[in-house]
């Protein structure tokens, strides 16, 4: 099956000359990884996993890197499926995609300290979680809580 897919994916590399190699590489390092999990899962008897079980798993590594988060490559390597399932298993269970939903996490992890951490400045606050854009984390976050974290910060500050 992943001699199948590996050549599936050499045959589509070839016929897409736009493809970066650098793309290709990822392509490739995910198919090997992929069949890599389902061998080592196959051995230990769970061929196959439920969509609930490895959303579990995805939560407990994104939960777990809370001071590195995680990409999505990185966390469909770590639960052992393609970015693909990741993508489809988050939709299922969430109905959002998982870099959607790492960033929601990141954005309450930054609206918790801001309301714990009255001092702090909102900047390191967030670049403490990886956002790096100052606007593009204030959009955002207003998208996410209908405020900006300023608007949050200043609620706090004005209750006895």
């Amino acid at each position: 099956e992943s001699a199948k897919n590996l050549h599936q994916l050499i045959i589509y590399c070839c016929a897409n000359p736009t493809l970066s190699s650098e793309a290709l590489i990822v392509e490739i390092l995910q198919v090997l990884f992929y069949s890599i999990s389902l061998t080592n899962s196959e051995k230990f008897g769970f061929r196959e996993q439920s969509r609930g079980k490895v959303f579990g798993r995805a939560q407990e590594v994104i939960e777990s890197n809370r001071q590195n988060p995680v990409s999505v490559l990185e966390l469909s390597l770590k639960v052992g499926v393609s970015e693909r399932n990741l993508r489809y298993i988050f939709q299922n269970q969430v109905g959002i995609s998982p870099k959607k939903y790492i960033r929601n996490f990141k954005l309450n992890l930054v609206r918790k300290k801001l309301k714990k951490e009255k001092n702090e400045n909102i900047i390191t606050l967030a670049r403490d979680q990886g956002f790096w854009h100052s606007g593009q984390f204030a959009r955002d976050y207003k998208r996410l809580f209908g405020e900006l974290p300023s608007q949050t910060r200043s609620s706090l500050l004005q209750m006895p």
